[in-house]
């Protein structure tokens, strides 16, 4: 049976992608501001079990199984892609501006998941390749012309940890991948 997508159902898809994009682009500024008043990684811890309580709320309300053999590897996962993200990347913003973070991680993201999913069995074919070297050039002209190549021992600090906070977010890719085998 073929379904057809209906402009209300294709106007509520376009709003969900418009609401995700605005929440994620604030993210930056707002981690910014949360990490001037309240300790990083209690931020981070914060985020976590409001994320798991609206999670839970949201399989209630749909009745969507918990999935109990798989919950290890999900917490595990939410551990990577949520605490330890989330923490790494508050703490990074006590030393380097959100402006980093905003080009760091989103660019950086699809090489570590590529690089990470060879650990699972996935190929890396030469378009895989050259998409990689392309991301990663492309990263680093974006990042040094925002910077000015200027990184001081707390810039580059806070600019490494926004790189382990995308490395915790890659491996948080490659979990939810094998989860959902």
């Amino acid at each position: 049976m073929i379904s057809r997508i209906t402009s209300r159902q294709r106007l509520l898809t376009l709003a969900a992608f418009v609401t995700v994009a605005l929440c994620w682009s604030g993210s930056w500024t707002a981690g910014k501001l949360g990490v001037a008043s309240i300790p990083p990684f209690e931020l981070s811890t914060i985020r976590f079990a409001l994320a798991g309580v609206l999670m839970l709320a949201i399989a209630r309300a749909t009745r969507a199984p918990l999935g109990l053999p798989r919950l290890p590897l999900v917490i595990l996962a939410g551990a990577f892609g949520i605490f330890a993200y989330n923490a790494l990347v508050f703490f990074a913003l006590t030393f380097t501006p959100a402006s980093d973070g905003a080009l760091i991680v989103p660019t950086i993201n699809p090489v570590l998941t590529v690089l990470f999913a060879s650990f699972i069995g996935e190929r890396l074919t030469a378009n895989k390749l050259v998409g990689l070297a392309v991301a990663t050039v492309g990263a680093a002209i974006v990042i040094a012309a925002a910077t000015g190549l200027t990184f001081t021992g707390e810039r580059l600090a806070g600019d490494l940890l926004m790189l382990g906070g995308a490395a915790c977010w890659s491996v948080y890719a490659i979990l939810g991948a094998i989860n959902t085998r």
